[in-house]
């Protein structure tokens, strides 16, 4: 089996690049004279995309067939049971359990900055 993933498309278009982007300001201009082989920097924090959605497994059933997009995807990971990938999701991509039912896992999440559903099975 796959995994699903449907999300509501976000409401707000991505921000436009331009040359008072902060990306620039902060950008590291190096001299190709300079004998410095690689500059090290800290990792930039993502913002973040999705806020838990308490939500239950009828009404993830309800509004899954209502949203605009679907993707399904499938990869190997080193998760050994669907309580560690809800645990993996919950930390990483900030989204609330919903069910575990057997060997499938149904987690909700809203897409910030609004209240979109993206739902993941």
């Amino acid at each position: 089996g796959g995994s699903s993933v449907a999300a509501a498309p976000s409401s707000s278009p991505p921000p436009a690049m331009s040359s008072s982007n902060s990306l620039m300001d902060d950008m590291l201009l190096l001299d190709t004279d300079d004998p410095i082989q690689s500059v090290a920097a800290p990792p930039a924090q993502p913002a973040g995309l999705l806020a838990p959605m308490q939500v239950t497994t009828a009404q993830v059933g309800a509004m899954w067939s209502s949203l605009p997009s679907e993707r399904k995807v499938q990869m190997q990971t080193s998760v050994g049971s669907c309580q560690e990938l809800m645990m993996r999701l919950q930390n990483s991509l900030n989204v609330a359990p919903v069910e575990i039912i057997g060997m499938e896992a149904i987690a909700a999440g809203r897409v910030l900055p609004g209240n979109e559903p993206c739902f993941l099975h």
